[in-house]
């Protein structure tokens, strides 16, 4: 999975505007981009956000309108249990909200928007599969809902390099946004990435 929003936090005794300058330089021979920053309470965990946005690239997937419906069974409250990966020696409650999903396309490629407050291991790629599932005959609309309604059924799982995380917002912080494309671009050239959605970060 790739990330082109995380979240970290670190404590001084300067505002963030103090050392964001030098911090960006420090991080300058690392493909990671320093892209906002804010000053928050002790207290703040990175954890608890309002809502995630994942993306999700498919590539020549020609029934989009059949993607489309498989992936709307998702929206709304369930127990994706079936749709995530359980450590037998975790106790993780697996109700989950689905706040969105939203289809773009852009040429031969379909870019899938998903936007909830948390989200369990795998649980995304596992979300696509069975959409994916669906579309290539492997699997029936009706099979996600049983699967959702608590019967075991087996999903295809996604790969991974095509999810990224795109956004983390939280309630009452606004993030000052860094823009530095020269920076950007050279450390594009270092990762030796040909990560198509890079780009988003310009």
């Amino acid at each position: 999975m790739n990330a082109t929003c995380n979240i970290i936090t670190t404590t001084s005794n300067k505002k963030c505007k103090e050392y964001v300058g030098d911090f960006i330089e420090k991080l300058d021979a690392y493909p990671i981009w320093v892209t906002g920053f804010t000053d928050v309470e002790l207290s703040f965990n990175p954890r608890i956000a309002i809502e995630r946005k994942y993306k999700y690239y498919l590539f020549n997937e020609e029934n989009k309108e059949l993607f489309n419906k498989a992936i709307q069974l998702f929206v709304g409250k369930h127990d994706f249990k079936n749709f995530a990966r359980i450590l037998e020696k975790d106790s993780v409650d697996t109700r989950r909200k689905i706040n969105s999903i939203d289809i773009i396309s852009k040429g031969n490629i379909l870019i899938c928007e998903i936007k909830g407050i948390s989200f369990l291991w795998h649980q995304v790629r596992k979300m696509i599969g069975a959409a994916t599932d669906v579309t290539h005959g492997r699997r029936e609309i009706i099979d996600i809902k049983k699967a959702l309604n608590g019967e075991k059924i087996e999903f295809t799982m996604a790969k991974a390099e095509f999810l990224t995380l795109n956004n983390i917002e939280y309630e009452n912080i606004v993030i000052e946004k860094v823009k530095n494309e020269r920076n950007m671009r050279k450390k594009y050239e270092l990762s030796r990435s040909d990560n198509f959605f890079w780009e988003e970060l310009l």
